[in-house]
C-alpha cells in the first residue's frame, strides 16, 4: 500500500547502500575459474581457423575452448553458446578462455587468433526480406524465436501464409473483420512508416554468471536472471540432465528490464562439466553493448481508420 506524499523506505536500500549485497561478482567460491570470451569482429563469416597455441602458454590458463570442443548436439546457428563454422553477428563468441584469474583469462583471450573469410552482410531488416539479398540462415541452421519473444516481436498467427519473404523465419498474421472495407469507409485515414531504433537496457550490472558441477553430477547455477526457469530448462536440455538436477540459485539483479534472462548460462554450465571446476563470467562493458541481445529495432507499416468524431474503426499494420 502507498500514501500519497509519504516517502517509503526501499525493503533492500540499506544492504544496497552500505555494499552489504553480495552480487553474482562478489560471490568466492572455492576452486574458482574465470572466463574470458573472444569475440568475433565481422558481422556475416566462414570461420577459416582459430590459433589458441599461444593463448595457451599464458601462465595460469587452463583451458581455451572452441565450438568445435563443445558437443555438436547443440545445433547449429547463432544461437550455439561458442560459434562453430561461422558467425552471425559482430561480438559473437567464438572462444572462451579459462584461468586461475581474470588477468590471465583476458591476458591470453587477446592471443587467440581467428582467421575469418567475410561474407556479404545485411543489417537492414526491410533489405534482408528482398530477393536478392544473401540468406543470414543455411538450411541446417536455425535460430531461436525467445529474443524476439522478449521484446514483443513474435506472436500466435491466425493464419500462416503460404510463402514467407526471404530470411523470415516466422510470420504472425492475425485478422478481424474486413479491413479494406473499413478503411474505405473512413472519415478519415492516416498512413505511415514508423521506425525504432535498437536499444541497450544498459543497466549498471553487466551480464555476470557462475557454475559449478555438483559431486550427483548435477550443476548449481548463480545468476542475476529474471526467468530462473527458463535457465533451468535451457541448461538442463543442452547437457543432458534432468531438470532437477539443475539448482539456479537467482541472485540480486543488478539492473535488468527484462534483459537478464539467458545468456552466458549455457556456456558456463558445458566449462563447468568439462573442467569439472566452478567457472564465472562477468562482461566487460564494451563486451556487453555487442553480447548482451539489446532490443531489436523495428519498423511499423500503419494505415489507421477513424470517424469524423474520433472512433477509431480501422487498423492495418505490418510490423
Amino acid at each position: 500500500m502507498s500514501v500519497p506524499g509519504k516517502g517509503r523506505r526501499r525493503q533492500e536500500g540499506a544492504e544496497k547502500v552500505t555494499g552489504a549485497t553480495r552480487f553474482t561478482a562478489d560471490l568466492d567460491l572455492p576452486g574458482l575459474l574465470h572466463v574470458h570470451l573472444v569475440l568475433a569482429h565481422a558481422a556475416s563469416a566462414r570461420i577459416r581457423s582459430i590459433e589458441t597455441n599461444a593463448a595457451r602458454g599464458v601462465a595460469g590458463v587452463v583451458d581455451v575452448v572452441t565450438g568445435a570442443d563443445l558437443p555438436q548436439s547443440n545445433g547449429a546457428g547463432p544461437d550455439r553458446p561458442l560459434a562453430l563454422d561461422r558467425v552471425f553477428y559482430v561480438g559473437q563468441p567464438v572462444a572462451a578462455v579459462v584461468a586461475e584469474t581474470e588477468a590471465a583469462a583476458e591476458d591470453a583471450a587477446s592471443l587467440v587468433e581467428v582467421d575469418y573469410e567475410e561474407a556479404e552482410v545485411v543489417i537492414d531488416a526491410a533489405a534482408a526480406m528482398q530477393d536478392a539479398a544473401p540468406l543470414v540462415l543455411d538450411q541446417d541452421e536455425t535460430a531461436s524465436d525467445e529474443d524476439a519473444s522478449l521484446h514483443g516481436a513474435s506472436a500466435e498467427a491466425d493464419e500462416a501464409p503460404d510463402e514467407r519473404p526471404r530470411n523470415v523465419s516466422g510470420v504472425a498474421h492475425i485478422k478481424r473483420g474486413d479491413a479494406d472495407a473499413a478503411l474505405r469507409q473512413s472519415d478519415v485515414v492516416v498512413r505511415g512508416t514508423y521506425r525504432i531504433a535498437g536499444a541497450h537496457h544498459s543497466f549498471l550490472e553487466t551480464h555476470t554468471a557462475a557454475a559449478r558441477p555438483e559431486p550427483d553430477g548435477g550443476l548449481t547455477i548463480w545468476s542475476p536472471t529474471q526467468g530462473p526457469f527458463v535457465v533451468r530448462d535451457s541448461v538442463a536440455a543442452l547437457v543432458g540432465l534432468p531438470p532437477r538436477k539443475v539448482r539456479v540459485v537467482p541472485m540480486p539483479v543488478g539492473g535488468g528490464f527484462g534483459g537478464k534472462i539467458e545468456l552466458l548460462e549455457p556456456l558456463l554450465a558445458l566449462l563447468a562439466l568439462r573442467l569439472r571446476r566452478p567457472v564465472r563470467l562477468a562482461l566487460a562493458r564494451s563486451q556487453e553493448f555487442v553480447v548482451g541481445r539489446p532490443a531489436p529495432g523495428a519498423q511499423l507499416d500503419l494505415e489507421l481508420g477513424a470517424r469524423q468524431d474520433g472512433e477509431l474503426v480501422a487498423l492495418r499494420a505490418r510490423y
